[in-house]
């Protein structure tokens, strides 16, 4: 029996995934979901402290043969320690066997499939030229940034969140989408 594949944050960022690939993944990801071709209990955490949490989220997807875990814990405070507030692993395994195939850095994968989430929806449930409110400035405000023209064309975004380091670089990118055309 081999060692799972190690797949770190860092690997990933280097790929640089087309967001495009994770909306189209994402929105197949809904279809799955609406035909019921898929497994998915409800997630399983325990709240070590206030507003924060751990979270075990297996899945199952018999046509795709997929087959994994996400561990996940969200501790909006670590942003204070300068730590990251949601951090995880994915645990993939192979649906035959159970042996564990891949273990992934769940960072990414995470903020990012949460901005697509938000974009799907807005391509189905949004009205012609929205304006995209994004509240809470956290790692995924970016990507929700980014993915708002995946889905939409916004007329405007406006970013706000608690986070001050970041608001310059959210005006810039306000400023960048309400120009586009």
């Amino acid at each position: 029996m081999s060692l799972p594949r190690s797949v770190s944050g860092q690997d990933i960022a280097a790929a640089r995934f087309p967001l495009h690939d994770v909306y189209d993944l994402v929105l197949e990801g809904f279809f799955l979901h609406s035909r019921g071709e898929y497994e998915m209990p409800p997630k399983q955490g325990v709240h070590t402290r206030a507003r924060s949490f751990m979270h075990a989220m297996p899945a199952y997807l018999p046509t795709k043969n997929l087959a994994g875990t996400k561990l996940v814990s969200v501790y909006p405070d670590n942003a204070e320690r300068g730590l990251d507030a949601t951090t995880g692993i994915i645990v993939m395994m192979d649906p035959e066997t159970g042996i564990v195939c891949d273990i992934v850095d769940a960072g990414w994968v995470t903020s990012t499939r949460t901005a697509m989430v938000s974009m799907v929806d807005a391509k189905f449930l949004a009205k012609d030229n929205p304006v995209f409110g994004i509240v809470g400035a956290t790692g995924r405000c970016g990507r929700l940034l980014r993915g708002a023209t995946l889905a939409r064309q916004p007329r405007t975004s406006r970013p706000a969140g608690p986070v001050p380091r970041l608001r310059p670089h959210l005006r810039r990118r306000r400023v960048s989408l309400a120009h586009r055309p």
